[in-house]
């Protein structure tokens, strides 16, 4: 499955279950209204399986889908910790695009629900404040 797959570095295999389960989500969505509980989780997964597999502009759009997906459902911007994720992908993948000056307003906007949703200490939290940490001295460079 998709979730085995991710844990196994799989890439491929994670970009293909999820999807699947993406697809066959939506179709049952179609019929019975809302998206199944934790889907906007699994676009975060989705979306970080595209940016391990080296597809940047992929994960910048399934980290986008997760983020309206999760502000549809009702997260809230400061304390949902899959809006957080969904933002920190969002910046990894402008990051891995190249792109800082559009990366930072993004990691710095996920910083809050990271921690507010999991915890200041928690790997998710950590991970994205290190990121930014790492590009503090960074600045835009003018012609």
């Amino acid at each position: 499955d998709a979730y085995s797959a991710l844990a196994r570095r799989q890439w491929a295999a994670a970009r293909r279950g999820f999807a699947e389960y993406a697809s066959s989500a939506r179709g049952a969505s179609a019929s019975a209204g809302p998206t199944p509980y934790g889907f906007p989780r699994i676009m975060t997964l989705d979306a970080l399986a595209s940016l391990r597999a080296g597809d940047a502009a992929e994960a910048g759009a399934g980290a986008e889908r997760a983020l309206r997906l999760a502000r549809a459902e009702g997260d809230d911007d400061g304390r949902s910790g899959v809006i957080g994720d969904a933002l920190a992908l969002q910046a990894r993948a402008r990051l891995a695009a190249a792109d800082t000056a559009a990366a930072l307003p993004s990691l710095r906007a996920a910083i809050r629900p990271l921690a507010n949703g999991y915890g200041v200490d928690r790997p998710h939290a950590r991970e994205a404040r290190a990121l930014l940490d790492s590009l503090a001295g960074w600045r835009v460079r003018r012609p």
